[in-house]
């Protein structure tokens, strides 16, 4: 993550559009341009290393998978481009032949699983790379807000997430959250 260096500016205050240069403070008018250096202040970013760590360590094969999905795994977020499910495929994660995948995961998944040919660095990939970012499109039926502020009982909201692990490798689940953690940093600008 380049923490030594210049990671710590780059998550919170991203790059110049141009330049590619990492910014080193928050843009100019940037309403949040408190929040942000407070975060930069405070963030115990050895935690964020650990993350990182298990996620992906020094993995190229990781790390070249959690910028291909990072890269794509919004697109389905497009009605445009849900997929319709295909005869052979039927019925897939609750949808019958013939029904459009509108939840923009289970759209993916059903893109990675049966269509990978369409994304092209996902198809690349490592059969092990192309396993965990699969693995990050699973219904889980886990809600970090719910988690987070006890919003859930805990036996339903983990007993999905527990049968999924069963068939995991170590570090997946560290990929999850990495994955979740850039999604929500890049929904939040």
């Amino acid at each position: 993550m380049r923490l030594d260096i210049d990671g710590r500016q780059g998550f919170c205050y991203g790059c110049d559009a141009e330049s590619w240069k990492v910014r080193s403070s928050p843009l100019e008018g940037d309403l949040d341009a408190a929040k942000r250096q407070a975060f930069v202040d405070n963030m115990e970013w050895s935690t964020m290393q650990d993350v990182v760590n298990l996620s992906v360590g020094n993995s190229v094969d990781r790390i070249e998978a959690m910028l291909c999905l990072t890269a794509f795994h919004d697109i389905l977020k497009v009605s445009e481009l849900c997929p319709t499910v295909a005869p052979e495929h039927a019925p897939y994660h609750g949808y019958a032949e013939g029904a459009v995948i509108n939840d923009h995961d289970i759209a993916l998944a059903y893109i990675l699983e049966c269509y990978p040919e369409l994304l092209p660095t996902f198809r690349i990939l490592p059969a092990d790379s192309r396993r965990v970012v699969l693995f990050t499109q699973n219904k889980m039926q886990f809600n970090h807000g719910w988690f987070v502020q006890a919003e859930a009982p805990p036996g339903p909201m983990l007993s999905s997430l527990k049968s999924i692990l069963k068939g995991c490798s170590g570090g997946d689940l560290a990929f999850y959250f990495f994955h979740w953690l850039t999604d929500l940093s890049g929904a939040e600008g």
